[in-house]
């Protein structure tokens, strides 16, 4: 079993990228049910509002100092490779926002079995339905859709101490390794990658922790079950 603790923030377009790229690459290498994934909590804007106030990419806008016109021509770049992948990322409706409140429900929906689905629900919701995460009735709507009980997700939603404790062990954790942006992956506590590499760099990673560990990948079959002879004889 490999085990990869991922880092990521639900407002990172690249995490959703890098998340689909390994995804790929468990397919491509046949790993995918010998694979554990620790999603872990990053906050790339701790100090974003809990209410809608400007777009994502005005806030981005005045952090950087460069006009609108500008930012669109630097996201043009990941929006393109999304498609590539078969994601559909919109920016225009995204409202700037605190991820702090998804970030303690998605820790429940792991207690729960649910953290997986959640995950690629949460970015789904922000990026091509440009929902507001930090909107409680917002994010018990999105954990309904993976199976999540709906009184459940708003306590925990409301309660600004739920698994508060959680988050920020996995922010502290990231500061241990200097952990500056994310996504940023660590396979086995062996090996680090940053950002959202391509399928084929991920692929290569697996294949060589596949060899070192003598794993072995399910044998995949061909054809129909006939043409041939058992115990109880030859099919026709």
């Amino acid at each position: 079993m490999i085990t990869i603790d991922i880092w990521t923030d639900f407002v990172c377009e690249y995490c959703y990228i890098g998340k689909r790229e390994l995804e790929n690459a468990l397919v491509s290498t046949g790993l995918k049910d010998q694979v554990k994934i620790n999603y872990k909590a990053f906050q790339l804007m701790p100090d974003a509002p809990t209410t809608p106030e400007q777009t994502m990419l005005e806030a981005y806008s005045q952090h950087v100092g460069k006009p609108i016109h500008m930012i669109h021509e630097i996201i043009s770049g990941p929006i393109a490779r999304a498609k590539s992948i078969g994601i559909d990322i919109r920016f225009d409706n995204l409202m700037s926002q605190s991820t702090l409140k998804a970030h303690r429900v998605a820790k429940y929906a792991q207690e729960m079995g649910k953290g997986e689905l959640l995950q690629d629900r949460l970015f789904y919701s922000l990026f091509t339905e440009n929902k507001f995460l930090a909107d409680t009735e917002q994010l018990v709507e999105i954990a309904k859709q993976v199976g999540l009980d709906e009184e459940a997700v708003r306590k925990v939603a409301n309660d600004e101490t739920a698994y508060l404790s959680e988050v920020q062990n996995d922010k502290n954790a990231a500061a241990k390794l200097g952990v500056r942006g994310v996504p940023y992956y660590v396979f086995n506590n062996q090996y680090a990658v940053s950002g959202a590499q391509p399928q084929a760099v991920f692929a290569k990673l697996l294949d060589q922790l596949k060899e070192e560990l003598g794993m072995t990948t399910p044998l995949k079959t061909f054809g129909e079950n006939s043409a041939a002879c058992g115990p109880e004889g030859c099919s026709i």
